[in-house]
């Protein structure tokens, strides 16, 4: 059927040479070929070769003729427990067993407020976009590369600096390298830096796992690890990564054990497999929880469904506003865009802690009557504020860069994450615990906290909040729109 008919009245030598030739040009079709038809002369040849043809033709030619995907490279398994150091065994055991392993002391105090001051900055930096945009249905539907709503209160956020060199500490020089080259193998790679922040108030995760099994057959040794370093100390009010022990092994992801919680301080890291059964915890404290993240992986996995470009959209940026002549500010107690007076603060912080005592003169004369203020000039105000402040700070006690008094500015995180001016109401210098208040909040929102809260920092340190950057509150700079 696949050799077209020929007349009777071609001659046999005729017949057999147009055979061949179509035979021959069936055959280069099908993906294989002969030279010049020379071992297809006789018909017994021609119809062997026509029946091997058709036969590859039921086969699917198609899938002869396309080239064969290049193999992809086998996957090495991880060192032997004998070559990895002493020091790691007991670590590396655990992780083959359990799923994870916990490792103290990874971060000093330093590296720790740094990467959280970063975290805190890009987020207000990343919600401002949002909020003058007006993006929250793509945030709370889509989501962006580098910002993501992963639940209720819970993002996830890429930021490119921690890659920097000034986060070596990270990556490069990350103390639990060897702890992550053991488990996986010398050539582990470090394919994603993420942060994931729980805001107060955020729900509890349903259970999941970040991927599947390479093989669906038998168990193979880890391809893939996050390691998750926490900013602030992970306690049971603030939500830590609850996980099921055993649940990474293959067919036994349901399997019948307690789900446990490491509770560890900031600083130290604890590494989970690829395929853990696990899930974030609601945040039921009045403090954010900042978690930084890390993906290693062998070089033959790529992870293309977490952190694909295509599922997100691109955050955009804010357009540059054009340069506007300054004004003349006003006397209200507010400035346009919310900016407070030095008058209107210095009053805001009085209300607070109450009426200064009458008996101390110095403070008398450095705040003035009523009607004295009125007839003072800006600059008079602000002179007179600095001078107290600095009177005051003078005499006072100095504890983890707070200088101890009532009226003391700080900067505060309020329940929405962002970094508000505030002063101590309420000191005591024995315990290290301070009452804070809101400038020019109500009364409610007050709380009490100790001096290494990561809720508080002093105020002489340049963050942003609400979208404006805000400088030191004892110099008195003023914010400006970033």
């Amino acid at each position: 059927h696949f050799v077209r008919p020929m007349p009777e009245s071609k001659r046999r030598s005729g017949r057999i040479r147009t055979k061949v030739r179509e035979a021959a040009a069936l055959q280069r079709e099908l993906g294989w070929f002969c030279k010049c038809g020379a071992h297809l002369k006789s018909k017994q040849s021609y119809r062997r070769h026509l029946a091997t043809a058709v036969a590859h033709r039921k086969r699917g030619s198609k899938a002869q003729r396309e080239p064969s995907p290049p193999p992809k490279p086998a996957f090495r398994p991880a060192p032997e427990i004998e070559d990895v150091p002493s020091a790691l065994r007991s670590r590396v055991r655990t992780f083959t067993r359990e799923g994870y392993c916990e490792s103290e002391d990874m971060l000093t105090r330093d590296q720790v407020v740094m990467c959280r001051d970063m975290v805190y900055a890009k987020y207000s930096e990343f919600t401002n976009v949002v909020e003058r945009l007006d993006l929250h249905d793509d945030l709370k539907d889509i989501g962006f590369t580098t910002f993501k709503m992963r639940t209720g209160g819970r993002f996830d956020m890429v930021i490119e600096e921690l890659r920097s060199e000034a986060f070596s500490f990270l990556h490069e020089d990350a103390k639990w390298r060897p702890l992550v080259e053991a488990i996986i193998g010398p050539d582990a790679v470090l394919a994603h830096v993420g942060v994931m922040l729980s805001m107060p108030g955020s729900a509890t995760q349903p259970w999941h796992s970040d991927g599947d099994h390479l093989s669906k057959v038998r168990h193979l040794p880890p391809h893939c690890l996050n390691v998750f370093v926490p900013l602030v100390d992970i306690t049971e009010q603030n939500g830590g990564t609850e996980l099921v022990p055993t649940s990474h092994k293959q067919g036994n992801y349901d399997a019948d054990e307690d789900p446990v919680t490491p509770l560890c301080n900031a600083g130290d890291v604890y590494l989970i497999d690829f395929r853990v059964k696990h899930r974030g915890l609601s945040n039921t404290s009045q403090h954010a929880r900042p978690l930084i993240y890390l993906q290693y992986c062998h070089p033959t996995f790529k992870d293309t469904m977490n952190f694909s470009v295509r599922r997100y959209l691109v955050l955009p940026s804010l357009p540059k506003e054009p340069a506007r002549a300054p004004k003349r500010p006003r006397r209200s107690g507010l400035r346009r865009g919310g900016r407070m007076t030095v008058r209107a603060r210095t009053e805001a912080t009085d209300a607070a802690f109450g009426e200064l005592d009458e008996s101390d003169e110095d403070e008398d004369s450095a705040s003035g009557s009523e009607d004295n203020d009125r007839e003072l000039s800006l600059s008079e105000q602000k002179r007179l504020a600095r001078e107290k402040h600095r009177s005051l700070a003078a005499d006072a006690p100095r504890v983890r860069g707070f200088s101890l008094y009532r009226g003391a500015p700080l900067l505060a995180l309020d329940p929405k994450g962002f970094w508000y001016p505030a002063v101590m109401t309420e000191v005591d210098v024995a315990k290290e615990l301070i009452k804070v208040h809101f400038v020019g909040w109500n009364v409610r929102f007050d709380f009490k906290c100790r001096l290494d809260s990561a809720r508080i920092r002093p105020a002489g340190a340049d963050v942003i909040v609400g979208g404006f950057h805000l400088g030191p509150v004892a110099k008195d700079r003023r914010r400006k729109r970033t």
